[in-house]
C-alpha cells in the first residue's frame, strides 16, 4: 500500500523641562503700587484616546450558507486557542462578540496590531497579512471552531464578509476520535492532549481529498497542466497557517479509513528507541506517524471517492486525507513547503 506524507511545518522616549528661578529686590516698591499676581496655571488638556477598531463579519454554513447564530468571536493579536471552545469570558478579557440569528457580529474596540505574517515569499499568490489578527469562532452548534488570520485595520471598521465555517460529518468525527486515541494509547511517548477540528483545516483536508478523486492523482502537488490549486496555497489563502498532511488511497475495496490510520501508526515499527515518535528520523515509512503524533492543535480529516490514480479511470477509489496545523510550527511548514516546491 503506497502512503505519502508532507513534514511538519513571527521605545516610547519621554522628555521632561523645568525651569524656574528668580530674585528678590531690596528696593522698595513704588508708592502705591500693587503686587503683580501669579497667573493661575494652564489645565493642560487631556488627550482624547485614539480610535480603536472594530471587526464586523457574518459566520455561515460553508454548505449551505445558513447562519450559526450564539457563536462567540474573539479577536486578538498574535495569540490563538488551542481547544474547540474559548476560555471563560472574564479570562483573559479580548475583544469579543457573539453572532446575531443571521451569524452577524461586531467585535468592537480592537487594538491595533503590529504583527505581519507573510507568506509572500514562499512563491507566487502566497498572502501576506499585515496588522494582523486571529478572529477565532466558536460555534455551539457543533460546526468546527474556526482560526483565521486577517488584516485588521488600525481604526475604523474592518469588514470580513461571510466567514464559511465547516461541520465535521459522523465519518470524520469517527476518525478524529481514532487518532486521538492512538496518539494517547499507541504511540511513544503517549499525547494525551486531544486534537481538535479547526474549519479551514477541515476544509483543506476535504479540498485535497476531492481534487485527488476527481482529477486521480496521489501526491501532494497537483498534476501539471491542471486547475488544481496547491493545498498548501488554498490554505494559506482562507487565512489558514500552513499545516502537514497524511495521504492514503484504496487500492483495493476493502481498503477503509481504520485501515489507513492503521497502516499510519504502524510506522512506529521504523522507529528505533522503542517507537518513541521524539526521536524518530523523518521519512516516508515513518513520517505519516510522527505527523500524528506530534501535531499539536487542530486537525482536519476526509474522504472522497473517485478516479483510480494508476488508470486515470473509474469512479469507485477512496482517498484519505489527513491535515494537521500547528500555528507554533508555522516556520518549519514554511521550509518544508519550500523544499517540496524545490525553492
Amino acid at each position: 500500500m503506497r502512503r505519502a506524507a508532507a513534514g511538519a511545518l513571527l521605545c516610547l522616549a519621554l522628555a521632561s523641562c523645568g525651569g524656574g528661578g528668580g530674585g528678590s529686590s531690596s528696593l522698595p516698591a513704588a508708592s502705591g503700587s500693587l503686587p503683580t499676581p501669579t497667573p493661575a496655571p494652564t489645565p493642560t488638556p487631556t488627550a482624547a484616546p485614539a480610535p480603536m477598531a472594530d471587526v464586523r463579519g457574518v459566520a455561515v454554513d460553508d454548505a449551505n450558507g445558513q447562519p450559526i447564530a450564539g457563536a462567540r468571536v474573539i479577536v486578538s493579536e498574535n495569540t490563538v486557542i488551542a481547544g474547540p471552545t474559548p476560555p471563560p469570558a472574564a479570562s483573559p478579557s479580548w475583544p469579543s462578540a457573539t453572532t446575531a440569528p443571521d451569524g452577524s457580529f461586531d467585535v468592537k474596540n480592537v487594538p491595533p496590531s503590529a504583527w505581519t505574517l507573510d507568506f509572500a515569499y514562499v512563491g507566487a499568490g502566497y498572502p501576506r497579512y499585515a496588522n494582523a489578527q486571529w478572529v477565532q469562532i466558536f460555534p455551539v452548534d457543533g460546526h468546527a471552531a474556526y482560526h483565521g488570520i486577517w488584516s485588521v485595520a488600525p481604526n475604523g471598521t474592518t469588514d470580513l464578509g461571510s466567514v464559511a465555517i465547516a461541520q465535521p460529518n459522523a465519518q470524520e468525527t469517527a476518525w478524529l476520535a481514532r487518532v486521538n486515541a492512538d496518539r494517547a494509547t499507541v504511540g511513544l511517548p503517549a499525547v494525551a492532549t486531544p486534537l481538535s477540528f479547526d474549519s479551514v483545516t477541515l476544509q483543506t483536508a476535504r479540498y485535497w481529498a476531492q481534487q485527488s478523486a476527481s482529477l486521480g492523482f496521489y501526491a501532494h502537488q497537483c498534476p501539471a497542466g491542471t486547475a488544481c490549486v496547491p493545498f498548501w496555497l488554498w490554505e494559506t489563502q482562507h487565512h489558514s497557517m500552513p499545516s502537514s498532511q497524511n495521504l492514503d488511497y484504496g487500492a483495493v475495496a476493502t481498503w477503509t479509513w481504520q485501515n489507513a490510520e492503521g497502516a499510519f501508526m504502524a510506522e512506529i515499527a521504523n522507529c528505533p528507541n522503542g517507537g518513541n515518535w521524539q526521536m524518530c528520523p523523518y521519512a516516508e515509512n515513518t513520517g505519516h506517524y510522527i505527523d500524528i503524533m506530534s501535531a499539536s492543535y487542530w486537525a482536519g480529516v476526509a474522504i472522497a471517492v473517485g478516479k483510480d490514480p494508476t488508470s486515470q479511470s473509474g469512479s469507485t477509489t477512496p482517498y484519505y486525507v489527513q491535515n494537521f496545523s500547528s500555528p507554533s510550527n508555522n516556520v518549519s511548514a514554511i521550509q518544508s513547503l519550500r523544499r517540496s516546491l524545490g525553492l
